[in-house]
């Protein structure tokens, strides 16, 4: 999971760094816009890409657990409810 949140990271920062370095040019003036526009449709593909990796990871893998957790919470709370309502 760290590897795709640090490649998102990677990725976030060029594209900033590419938005940032064509903000500074005006259309007419650099002969390469085609190319930077290139470079950024690249770019957002790639945050696609790993945005929707974590989003799998987070959906089939931590809500199952937090799923589990919170069963086990509701077991362990019920089963102590009983045995409260038992010694009195």
């Amino acid at each position: 999971m760290q590897f795709r949140v640090s490649t998102f990271e990677k990725a976030y920062e060029t594209l900033l760094a590419t938005l940032d370095q064509n903000s500074q040019v005006a259309c007419g003036d650099n002969p390469n816009i085609g190319q930077a526009q290139q470079e950024i449709r690249n770019q957002l593909k790639v945050m696609k890409e790993n945005t929707t990796e974590i989003k799998n990871f987070i959906q089939s893998t931590f809500r199952v657990h937090l799923q589990s957790l919170r069963q086990v919470c509701y077991t362990q709370i019920s089963e102590q409810s009983t045995n409260d309502n038992t010694k009195e």
